[in-house]
């Protein structure tokens, strides 16, 4: 296993002799941190680069990889001094490094790499984990069940980061029983653009305590998240294949699971239709099937279970080892491009959205080739209950759902290759109109639904506007009191900005 701590060691041989032409890392050097940031000759700076889940990766004029509160405080105060005269350059804040390909990394400045922060920490006493940014949920489900036997509200795919996980509120198993991820953290170390650390709670800072919860990174940089915990039961999980001939069968039945979700809130169903062009019209259709209780019977299944399968393979396992199935579906090393809406929970609804993407996955193939991408259509529930957990505590917004939503979220994986690029550009093209159709056919059936999940947005939509007015100029309030100066929405780039969210 790599030795990071060693690893770390050899860049320092790189950058303390003489200056290395970029002016943020010269600052972070000589404010004594040589030793943790990364040039493109280091040894351990490519790894990083590779490291993210979603192409094109970029390549930064360094990583800067603090290891402690202290550390990143240092080169927040660092770098915001050094801004003042040093060109025309910007700041990247990576924890998972999970979201769209923008989001966390760049190519002309520094790149804020927390995955050195990577603890999660048991406190019996209080009941309370606490856990750093960079940690991974595969990583933190394990480490928790075998210091506590306990586990938290968290991620559903085992690489998935927990920062911006958290700060986009976080969609878990439990959700349908307890909430959102972020409801569920009582207090947040945050690191200001000053370089204050502050920690956010329902006592202090509440207004920032309430703003992180949903508002990303327009505030701070949270450098640990204490979290309520619960005792770990071994779930029950399936992740069912079904021929395409059953479609119309599983997606009657996902609009009934939704309707039901609030008297059978132990149980967790999400859909996946994946395309393959090159080799057939039809779609693999895959319903993800758990329950947090270890039911493998419950009712809330019966439905799904009474379609025939072609395997239906459930197992009772923790949840930590049941997520590590799903790392699976998160493609590492192919250009990745996606966006996502929320429709009416209305089985007409739903044919008329599935057939629309269905006449993507043509259109694109005809004019980039269907052996260059595989198209992906992920539908879950988003009932209209779920608002009720989060009122007066986050500010998602959920609440304003009027009715039964389903979040569909359409994707296109686009295959290494010299038409890449063309590939890319047009499947965009080609999801954005999608979702223009969506969002027109939903208005003619009465309210459409307007709340963005910002963990499944892309960079051209606009999430936070979608949390309501309120809650937005709330989230607002807040950042202009911890960030005067504005420096995460100016100087930082990438994520979801507050500043243009109107």
């Amino acid at each position: 296993m790599l030795d990071w701590t060693l690893l770390a060691l050899l860049p320092r041989l790189a950058v303390t002799a003489g200056t290395t032409g970029f002016a943020p890392c010269d600052a972070l050097i000589a404010a004594g941190l040589g030793h943790r940031v990364l040039l493109a000759n280091s040894d351990a700076y490519e790894p990083r680069v590779q490291s993210y889940a979603k192409a094109p990766l970029r390549r930064p004029w360094c990583f800067v990889q603090p290891y402690t509160t202290d550390e990143v405080s240092l080169v927040i105060k660092t770098l915001a001094e050094a801004d003042i005269e040093s060109g025309d350059w910007h700041i990247a804040v990576r924890s998972g490094g999970h979201s769209y390909a923008s989001s966390s990394n760049l190519v002309e400045g520094v790149t804020i790499d927390l995955g050195m922060m990577n603890a999660s920490t048991y406190h019996h006493d209080t009941e309370l984990a606490s856990i750093q940014p960079g940690a991974s949920w595969g990583n933190v489900y394990h480490n928790l069940l075998q210091t506590g036997n306990v586990t938290v509200l968290g991620g559903r795919v085992a690489g998935v980061g927990v920062g911006g996980y958290l700060v986009g509120g976080g969609i878990s198993y439990y959700t349908p029983r307890e909430g959102f991820a972020c409801d569920q953290v009582v207090n947040y170390e945050v690191v200001l653009s000053n370089g204050t650390v502050v920690n956010a709670n329902a006592e202090e800072h509440a207004e920032l305590w309430r703003a992180l919860k949903g508002g990303a990174l327009n505030f701070g940089i949270v450098t640990r998240f204490d979290v309520r915990t619960f005792p770990a039961v071994d779930v029950a999980f399936s992740n069912t294949a079904m021929a395409s001939s059953e479609v119309n069968k599983t997606l009657s039945a996902l609009v009934d699971f939704i309707d039901d979700q609030e008297e059978n809130q132990d149980d967790a169903i999400y859909m996946g239709l994946r395309y393959n062009p090159s080799v057939s019209d039809s779609p693999t259709v895959v319903a993800t099937q758990y329950n947090t209780k270890g039911d493998i019977d419950s009712p809330g299944f019966a439905q799904f279970n009474s379609i025939p399968a072609i395997s239906r393979p459930w197992k009772r396992a923790s949840l930590a080892d049941a997520i590590s199935t799903s790392s699976q579906f998160v493609p590492p090393d192919k250009v990745y491009v996606y966006m996502s809406t929320l429709i009416n929970n209305d089985l007409s609804m739903l044919h008329f959205s599935k057939d629309l993407f269905e006449d993507l996955v043509s259109s694109l193939a005809a004019a980039v080739g269907p052996e260059n991408f595989v198209a992906g259509l992920f539908l879950q529930g988003i009932p209209k209950y779920w608002g009720d957990f989060g009122q007066n505590i986050n500010r998602l917004g959920v609440d304003r759902l009027q009715s039964n939503a389903i979040l569909y979220h359409a994707s296109i994986t686009v295959k290494p290759g010299n038409k890449q690029d063309a590939v890319q550009a047009r499947a965009r093209a080609e999801i954005a109109a999608l979702m223009a159709k969506l969002n027109e056919e939903c208005a003619e059936h009465g309210s459409p639904p307007e709340w963005r999940y910002l963990n499944y947005a892309d960079a051209n939509q606009n999430p936070l506007k979608s949390y309501g007015p309120e809650n937005l100029l709330s989230m607002k309030k807040a950042a202009k009191r911890y960030d005067p100066d504005e420096f995460w929405q100016h100087r930082v780039l990438g994520g979801f900005k507050l500043s243009t969210a109107n």
